[in-house]
């Protein structure tokens, strides 16, 4: 994405991922919500939980993630791997 957008990130930047959910959401009835809710496994616009995320992120100098989805991370393909949790305790520490 950056690469066609001719953006070069630097450090300390802040990457926003801005996927339009919010509209989209508020729009939902009551039970449009609910049945969201109760799914087993839901689909929603996130990033994909990797460890190439995870050094892209890092190698970019990127400070901190932010995004207007229900969660930052699609899935995990791993319970051990929460891309999330894993780039704030290797930015704090």
């Amino acid at each position: 994405m950056c690469k066609s957008a001719n953006v070069t990130p630097r450090k300390g930047d802040i990457l926003f991922i801005r996927t339009g959910l919010i509209p989209e959401w508020e729009a939902f009835t009551t039970e449009q919500k609910k049945a969201y809710a109760a799914q087993k496994a839901p689909e929603h616009a996130g990033v994909e939980a990797s460890i190439e995320l995870l050094e892209w992120l890092w190698d970019s100098g990127i400070a901190a993630v932010v995004g207007d989805a229900i969660s930052w991370e699609v899935s995990r393909k791993s319970p051990a791997l929460c891309t999330s949790s894993y780039y704030w305790l290797t930015t704090t520490s």
